[in-house]
C-alpha cells in the first residue's frame, strides 16, 4: 500500500512539473508599421521606438527585415526583437528613394 501511494505521488509529481507554461516574450521595441519601402523589395519601413533604452539601436525609422507578412499593415503597432544584420542577410536595395537603415526582426507581434 504505502509503495503505491508513493507510486501514485511520484507520478502526479512528474506530471505537474512536465507541463509547459506558455513563455511571456519580453519585447525590447514598439513600433508602427509605416509603409512599404521603396528600395527594399517587399521589405517594410517601421518608426522604432526603444523600450529598454539598454540597446544601441536608436528611436528612428529602419527598414524592418524578417518582418512577418501578417505585421505588414499601414498604420499597425506592434511589439518586437531585433537586432541589427549581419553582412549576409542583407537584401539588395536600390537607391531610388531615402535611405534607411535596417534591422532584422527576432521576433514580433501585434500590439494589443
Amino acid at each position: 500500500m504505502k509503495k503505491t501511494i508513493i507510486g501514485l505521488l511520484l507520478v502526479i509529481g512528474v506530471t505537474s512539473f512536465s507541463c509547459e507554461k506558455e513563455k511571456e516574450i519580453d519585447y525590447h521595441f514598439k513600433a508602427t508599421v509605416l509603409k512599404r519601402g521603396m528600395d527594399c523589395g517587399d521589405t517594410y519601413l517601421i518608426l522604432l521606438t526603444n523600450l529598454s533604452g539598454d540597446s544601441t539601436i536608436i528611436n528612428t525609422t529602419y527598414y524592418a527585415d524578417n518582418l512577418s507578412s501578417d505585421l505588414k499593415i499601414e498604420g499597425l503597432e506592434i511589439f518586437l526583437n531585433c537586432r541589427y544584420p549581419e553582412n549576409n542577410e542583407l537584401g539588395v536595395c536600390t537607391t531610388y528613394g531615402i535611405g534607411y537603415p535596417h534591422v532584422f526582426v527576432i521576433e514580433s507581434e501585434k500590439a494589443e
